[in-house]
Formats: C-alpha cells, structure tokens, sequence
C-alpha cells in the first residue's frame, strides 16, 4: 500500500485524502480504563479507524505517547460520539 500512495500525482493524492474519514474530535482517557473503553467503542460505534485495516472507521484510540504515558487519546469522526464518550469515560 505505501508503494501506490508514493506513486500517486497531486490530483490522485487530494481525491484519496477526500475519501479519509477525518478524526478531529479528541477525548483524552487515563490509562487504567483504556481497554474497557476501547471495547466500549467497538461495541457502540462500530469498527476502530485504521489506516492500513479500515479507513472508514469512525474512531481511533491512541497512546498518549512518552508526553502524555498515563492517557490514552480517543479521536472521533463525530462531534456526537464524541460527547456520548466523554460523557461515560471521563
């Protein structure tokens, strides 16, 4: 897959970026309840967003990182299922 998106001209490039699904709403989680609220998500919104499995997921989960290492990042395509997350996991 990374060998087709190198090959791409610009005008391929802006048509595949228009049919990713933008996370943009982000709910922070501390890391003690990020599994379950993982599972939550699979069973209340469906499939996770990947970007090599499922680009048509609506959410994401992502480690904090080295800066953040006891939160656990929630990104959502909806600004509604960002407020139904928050609202049972914060």
């Amino acid at each position: 897959m990374v060998l087709d998106e190198v090959a791409m001209n610009s005008a391929q490039r802006r048509k595949y970026d228009r049919g990713l699904v933008k996370l943009e709403h982000e709910v922070m989680v501390p890391t003690v309840n990020w599994e379950v609220a993982h599972d939550w998500c699979r069973e209340n919104l469906g499939r996770r967003w990947s970007v090599i499995e499922n680009q048509n997921g609506i959410w994401a989960c992502f480690w904090g990182g080295t800066n953040d290492p006891k939160r656990y990042r929630f990104c959502f395509a909806e600004s509604e299922d960002a407020v139904f997350f928050a609202l049972k996991w914060r």
